[in-house]
């Protein structure tokens, strides 16, 4: 629980944006105030589900509460909130499509048989997950290209000064994305892993006991920190791709 004087409201069309005076910021959902005015200066007391950095579970009002949610109003709030944030990626996906598809071509066929493992065990992975992990892997790339060096210590140092934003402003594809420092951070990392993997990086087809070596293929996922690691085992599900597509 946690006691918050409101210092400044601003309005949107769904919610009220609350900074308190402890430089606490939250929101309060309109549908929550059933034609309660909150004003600079009032009282707010913040319920978390497990202490403060947690989920809000409810707020009062100046001694009036405004709502407190259940287990199983939790439990049917965050069902409907990755619902919504599904449909969104799936709308989202249609208009971004072709420009993936080109980047994807772009690709080397080593980086495209990490992106096509993806596609054959994950159900969805092209419109809830493709632009997430496409993205930095394409950006990975061109920084591999880039700032190729056969010494990897100028190698390594050339991948860390890379002028990401600039580049991105630039690039007929990346300009269109907006990458986040996550998707960054693992596009410097990732161009390693290319590297480590150059003697493969010409070739157009592999055998599983390439694949089961190769650091591309077992390099985590992008979205690894957000959502937990996709095709786990890794070796188990590189040996079941290559043998289903052999």
């Amino acid at each position: 629980m946690m006691e918050v004087k409101i210092k400044t409201i601003v309005e949107s069309e769904d919610a009220l944006h609350i900074d308190g005076v402890e430089n606490v910021c939250f929101s309060i959902d309109k549908k929550y105030l059933n034609n309660i005015i909150p004003k600079e200066g009032d009282i707010v007391i913040i319920y978390f589900i497990n202490g403060f950095g947690t989920p809000i579970r409810g707020m009062s009002l100046n001694g009036v509460q405004l709502y407190y949610l259940t287990d199983e109003d939790l439990a049917q709030q965050h069902e409907e909130q990755c619902k919504r944030y599904k449909d969104k990626r799936r709308r989202d996906f249609t208009k971004i499509e072709p420009t993936l598809n080109k980047m994807f071509e772009l690709l080397p066929s080593l980086l495209q048989q990490r992106i096509l493992m993806y596609r054959h065990f994950m159900h969805e992975f092209r419109e809830l997950d493709e632009f997430y992990e496409l993205v930095p892997m394409f950006l990975g790339y061109k920084m591999y290209r880039l700032c190729y060096s056969n010494d990897v210590h100028i190698f390594s140092k050339k991948v860390l000064e890379f002028e990401v934003v600039k580049y991105i402003k630039t690039h007929r594809f990346l300009k269109k994305f907006h990458p986040t420092w996550n998707q960054v951070d693992f596009a410097r990392a990732f161009a390693g892993a290319i590297y480590a993997d150059r003697t493969l990086l010409s070739k157009n087809s592999f055998d599983v006991k390439e694949l089961k070596h190769s650091k591309v293929m077992f390099f985590p996922n992008c979205s690894a920190p957000l959502s937990g690691t996709f095709c786990v085992p890794r070796k188990k599900h590189i040996v079941e791709y290559m043998m289903k597509k052999s």
